[in-house]
Order: C-alpha cells, then sequence, then structure tokens
C-alpha cells in the first residue's frame, strides 16, 4: 500500500500537499495579473475576464490533481499514486 505523506523522489516522510487555496492562488496569479494589465492598457471593460478566470481556475483545481512539497529535498510535483 502506498503512504501519500512519503515523498517520490527521496521516500522521506516530509511529504506536505498544497491546500487548495493555495492551488487556487497558484493556478491564478498570472491570468489575473495579465488580465488586470490589459484592463489599463485596452479597456475598462477587460476587468469582468476577472472574475471568469478565478471560476475557471477553481473549477480546475478541484478536478486536478494537487501538489505537494518535500520538507527534506524540496521537490515540489504530483503526490505518489
Amino acid at each position: 500500500m502506498t503512504d501519500y505523506s512519503v515523498c517520490p523522489k527521496c521516500q522521506q516522510p516530509s511529504w506536505k500537499e498544497m491546500p487548495f487555496a493555495r492551488y487556487v492562488i497558484f493556478l491564478s496569479a498570472l491570468p489575473v495579473l495579465v488580465a488586470l494589465c490589459l484592463t489599463f492598457i485596452i479597456d475598462p471593460l477587460l476587468i469582468l475576464f476577472v472574475p471568469i478566470v478565478l471560476l475557471l481556475n477553481i473549477r480546475a483545481a478541484k478536478k486536478r490533481i494537487r501538489l505537494g512539497r518535500c520538507q527534506t529535498c524540496f521537490y515540489t510535483g504530483p503526490r505518489a499514486s
């Protein structure tokens, strides 16, 4: 049986999974910044894309495998399956 708290790279028991809220922010930071920059450069109506980007990224975060990080070797990736 696979232990999900073990790092897949170094096999140390120091695996921490990224929380859901941090994963959504991780997915949304760049698209939201681009939408905000384009809002100031092109047209203020582009600010309407920010909630759409956030909602799509929340849906994507629910479907995808969450990332984790090893506290020993600093490997970042999906958890072992």
